[in-house]
């Protein structure tokens, strides 16, 4: 369920400043970072400045005095102004003026535009007095810890290219399987496989659960993420991985830890590995962890008395059956005389129609007996759900109602609706699941 092989994300993550499925943040802290989810707040994604032909350092007031001066005194710049008959665009007035900042830029000993136009994102970064790099430092030494909003080391386009596929993916998770995929990777470990590898892999540590948003703004997208309450993860699959072939577990994450407290005691667990190190990378992506939720499912020490799924018998009678008697072990069922009172009485309501078969499906269901309901399209299976759901409600009864596809979730809520009975259904799936509104 783990999948303890290295083609998994979750022991070898291998970054791509192209990808669509996640970004890495630059110029903060992940203490600041993780303390401003878990106060609820929403962090704005914020792009490098667009490129232009007006670099920051031409802004300066030396810069600004020393043009001045060049206006008045330059010859080449006074008499190629003063050639000029006609310039309705004002383009050949621009390339005069930008001859002429050239020419100060060399007086004042500056970088040529050309060089500034092809730099690398990280000098671009550098240049408009930011930081680019990803490993993060401590909080202690990080400038940026108020600010509400995550630097990422892409230019405008780049980022809406990145952040509109991250979101895209998210959602069709969410429409598809009703699970969000959409996690902060706090922290990462350099680890190798062997003390002979020189190959280095990268793991994320600590994984909380997001959502995103998309806004339009002055015709522009905005991006912004905000935590769904939830509890932050340790990546359990490496720590399964470094338990299987080093005899070492990744700590846990205790409610007052910060992750740089974390990373502290994480240091020591792998001081005696000497290429190991933890990287204070920041990274908002797709992390499918579906079968890590099976995974905890299955472990018997979350069970109570530790007795497993297995040994659950409500769990252990749904997968095996009673076995006594045609109905309940069987695989077929017949249809009850449904105008008989001794089996009318048993539903005390329908709130949508259904014919015999489906009537004696919601029989069944009061019966406190398990079975499967089978149909094919159109035969009204979510509309006898429905209908399970009102009488059961009516006896009292607390249900659950899961399906792969968050479709059927919605099809059977809107029925509810229709009857009135939506106030009495509380949503506890993907990004509607937040802990704090299943506390209250």
């Amino acid at each position: 369920l783990l999948d303890l092989k290295n083609s998994n994300r979750l022991l070898n993550f291998k970054f791509t400043e192209r990808s669509r499925s996640h970004v890495r943040v630059i110029e903060a802290s992940s203490d600041a970072i993780f303390a401003n989810l878990v106060e609820g707040k929403r962090l704005a994604f914020h792009a490098l400045p667009e490129k232009s032909d007006e670099p920051p350092d031409e802004k300066s007031d030396q810069f600004l005095m020393a043009l001045e001066q060049a206006r008045n005194s330059d010859s080449v710049y006074r008499g190629g102004l003063e050639a000029l008959e006609d310039d309705p665009d004002g383009e050949e007035t621009r390339r005069i003026e930008r001859r002429l900042k050239d020419r100060v830029r060399t007086q004042l000993g500056l970088k040529p535009l050309a060089e500034i136009k092809e730099m690398t994102l990280a000098n671009f970064a550098r240049l408009h007095g930011i930081d680019p790099q990803f490993d993060l430092p401590p909080i202690e030494k990080s400038k940026n810890q108020a600010n509400n909003h995550l630097q990422l080391l892409m230019l405008p386009d780049h980022m809406e290219r990145s952040l509109a596929g991250i979101s895209d993916q998210t959602r069709t998770a969410l429409q598809e399987k009703g699970v969000n995929t959409l996690y902060a990777a706090i922290g990462y470990l350099e680890w190798y496989e062997s003390e002979s590898s020189e190959k280095p892999l990268l793991a994320p540590l600590l994984l909380h659960q997001i959502d995103i948003e998309r806004k339009l703004v002055y015709s522009k997208y905005q991006y912004n993420i905000g935590s769904l309450g939830e509890e932050t993860a340790v990546n359990e699959t490496l720590s399964e991985r470094l338990a299987r072939d080093f005899g070492l577990r990744l700590p846990p994450f205790e409610d007052d830890d910060a992750p740089e407290t974390y990373f502290l005691r994480l240091e020591k667990v792998i001081k005696d590995k000497k290429q190991w190190r933890v990287r204070r990378f920041v990274v908002i992506g797709q992390f499918a962890f579906a079968r890590l939720v099976i995974y905890n499912d299955l472990d018997p020490k979350l069970w109570p008395g530790e007795v497993g799924i297995v040994g659950n018998p409500n769990i252990l009678e749904l997968f095996a059956g009673k076995g006594n008697g045609d109905r309940d072990g069987g695989f077929s069922a017949e249809e009850y005389e449904v105008d008989n009172p001794s089996v009318a009485s048993k539903v005390p309501l329908l709130i949508t129609d259904a014919d015999a078969s489906q009537f004696s499906a919601i029989v069944d269901v009061m019966d406190d007996k398990n079975l499967a309901l089978k149909g094919p399209p159109g035969t009204g299976k979510s509309q006898t759900i429905t209908n399970i759901i009102a009488a059961a409600m009516a006896n009292g009864k607390r249900i659950l109602f899961v399906a792969e596809k968050a479709a059927a979730l919605n099809v059977v809520k809107e029925r509810l609706n229709s009857a009135q009975l939506g106030d009495f259904c509380f949503e506890i799936h993907s990004t509607k699941a937040r802990k704090k509104d299943l506390l209250a």
